[in-house]
């Protein structure tokens, strides 16, 4: 099931590695104009990731840590 809206390619690399690491299968199902040779639809972000419904909770709040220690790296540096 669809998990995460992803913003660009550099997080959508992240986020795998991350679900990689913690062994929860994935799928990154990128947002692509097929008619326009697979051009990127920036309007509707990279694309989600999507999960099995059973890995959804776990992959979710590993994602949302993640991210939320990225935010504190970031304000801790202003």
């Amino acid at each position: 099931s669809p998990l995460w809206r992803l913003e660009h390619e550099i997080q959508a690399q992240a986020l795998a590695d991350l679900l990689e690491e913690h062994g929860i299968p994935f799928l990154i199902d990128r947002f692509v104009d097929r008619a326009y040779d697979a051009m990127y639809l920036p309007q509707l972000g990279y694309g989600e990731i999507r999960v099995y419904h059973g890995d959804h909770e776990l992959a979710e709040g590993l994602i949302r840590n993640f991210l939320a220690g990225l935010k504190r790296q970031h304000a801790d540096r202003e």
